[in-house]
Formats: structure tokens, sequence, C-alpha cells
């Protein structure tokens, strides 16, 4: 499997791990090993943000929403959706609505 992100990473996997791969030159390395795809793409977007050239806190966050909304498009298909996250302290800004609705209407059930 070889999924392109942008023209520096992709993704790949084999039957244990997905892989966040960066080209050098002509080719890819492995660059970190994750036991789930949000887990690889919640460290693609701390990498992007992280290596960017924003000068400013806004520049800052628009970039990471412009990289969210790509993000967001390309994920559709998988249900995942990308949050900007609401509190500076949490780190999480992955979110699957279906499983958060499941289990709203699992606790609903059970009353």
């Amino acid at each position: 499997m070889l999924i392109k992100l942008d023209e520096i990473y992709s993704i790949g996997a084999d039957k244990r791990q997905f892989i966040l791969l960066r080209k050098v030159r002509d080719r890819f390395i492995n660059d970190s090993y994750f036991t789930s795809l949000e887990g690889l793409l919640k460290d693609y977007l701390s990498v992007k943000i992280r290596v960017s050239s924003v000068k400013s806190i806004r520049e800052l966050l628009a970039y990471q929403e412009m990289l969210i909304t790509a993000l967001n498009e390309a994920l559709q298909p998988l249900h995942i959706e990308l949050h900007s996250p609401k509190n500076p302290v949490s780190n999480s800004i992955l979110q699957e609505p279906s499983k958060t609705i499941i289990k709203s209407q699992e606790v609903q059930n059970e009353s």
C-alpha cells in the first residue's frame, strides 16, 4: 500500500502497522510507525506544522485549519473526521463521529 499525502509524505503499511513514509530524492524512507491510521495522521499534522514556515500564531492556526480541511476531504470515505483542538492542552484532534454516536445511543438505550 502506498497512499500519497503530499509531495514529501505518503502512507505505507504492512500486516502489523501503518508507516509514515518520507520521500528523500527518488525513494521513500520509513519515518515513523503506528498501530492506527489515526495515530499516523495525528503525527503527520504535527510534523507538517512543526516544519512549516509560519511566522505568527494566526498563520499557524490558519495553516492547521488548511491541513485539516484537506485531510477531511480525503478521509470522508473512511468516516473519520479531524477537528481542531478546542482545548490547547488537549492533543486530541482526531475523532470518529460514528463511534461517538454509537456510544451515545448505547447509553440512551440502557436508561
